[in-house]
Order: structure tokens, then sequence, then C-alpha cells
């Protein structure tokens, strides 16, 4: 199964410090939980991500900027030796909450 390099452990870490709550956001006291899936390709490369639960365009367009961001997002650790094209498709759960933090909730892989 592919892997964020440093397990997931170091996969929240880095959604920690990349996922903002955006100030807009914040002012309106928008809260909610915003769930991402995204497809980890054979090479380690992310494509799709789509919104899976909104709670608004703000938090959404937020929430797919991290999954995009080819310049902070690692490359996953693949182990497919096979020459089958595989992809695994993750769910991201993200909240954001009144006091101002932005939390992972789970990653789920299908």
């Amino acid at each position: 199964m592919p892997e964020f390099p440093g397990g997931i452990v170091q996969f929240m870490k880095w959604l920690t410090r990349n996922l903002r709550y955006p100030p807009i956001a914040q002012s309106q006291r928008m809260q909610g939980k915003v769930v991402v899936s995204f497809i980890i390709n054979k090479d380690g490369s992310i494509a799709s991500p789509t919104i899976v639960q909104s709670v608004d365009p703000v938090l959404d367009r937020e929430a797919l900027r991290v999954v995009k961001d080819d310049a902070t997002m690692e490359t996953w650790i693949t182990e497919w030796k096979s020459l089958v094209a595989r992809c695994l498709l993750y769910r991201l759960i993200s909240s954001y909450n009144f006091d101002k933090t932005v939390k992972l909730i789970t990653v789920e892989a299908f």
C-alpha cells in the first residue's frame, strides 16, 4: 500500500504545517468537515483530488489546495512491483473549528 514518506504520522505533521484556516472562514465562523478523495498513482504522484463532502467553497478550496500543492506534497512511496498499472484511492477528512484550529481527522484507503 502507498505510504507518505515517514508514514501517517509524518503525513499528519505535513498536513498540520500546510493546511490553513482561511481568514474569511474564521471571520464568518465557518466550521465543519471537508472530505477530499485523491488517487495515488503507481509512481507515487497524486491525481484527481475531489471534494466528496463540502462545507463551504472557501474551505473546500483550501483542502484542495493542500492536496494539489506539488511544491510541498512529497511523492508517496509505492511498492508495486507488478507491470500492471495500479492506483489507490485515499480519502482525507479535515475539520475546521471556531477555535481557529484545523486538524486531520482521518485518512482512509480504499
